[in-house]
């Protein structure tokens, strides 16, 4: 329990993460080879040592939590640049609070969520802000044509 590590590769089809309100060592979403719009879910309170998402190229995900989660580790979202990753509440308007000790984010869209921990502010590599959330530091819009 203390050393586990949980990989949930391709990132692919629809994740169903059932945590059950349990401590885990170390869960890491990995893909890349996906088609776009896949839900992947996490449900319970949970609480991470390390949580993971990692997408290298082609489609962004979806990450839907259901429950706050706490990483008394690292949280990392690695979107890349042309596909972003998109970390949501299940509820539109209903904040989800990721409290971690440290935070790696990169190309990763935000709504109803809460950043919080020793980590707070979150920042991060082009970080967007899709709505309805706190403890994050968004990067800066620039005007593209």
């Amino acid at each position: 329990g203390n050393t586990s590590s949980i990989e949930l590769e391709d990132f692919s089809d629809n994740i169903l993460f059932l945590g059950g309100g349990l401590t885990y060592y170390n869960v890491k979403f990995t893909g890349n080879n996906a088609s776009n719009d896949r839900s992947n879910q996490i449900q319970g309170a949970n609480t991470f040592n390390n949580l993971t998402f990692n997408i290298s190229d082609r489609y962004g995900k979806k990450v839907t939590l259901y429950a706050n989660q706490t990483v008394n580790g690292t949280f990392t979202s690695s979107g890349c640049v042309v596909y972003r990753l998109f970390i949501t509440s299940d509820v539109i308007g209903t904040a989800r609070t990721i409290t971690a000790a440290a935070v790696s984010l990169s190309y990763t869209d935000f709504r109803d969520i809460t950043g919080a921990g020793a980590a707070a502010s979150f920042t991060g590599t082009s970080i967007g802000n899709i709505g309805g959330n706190s403890g994050i530091t968004f990067t800066s819009p620039v005007t593209r044509y």
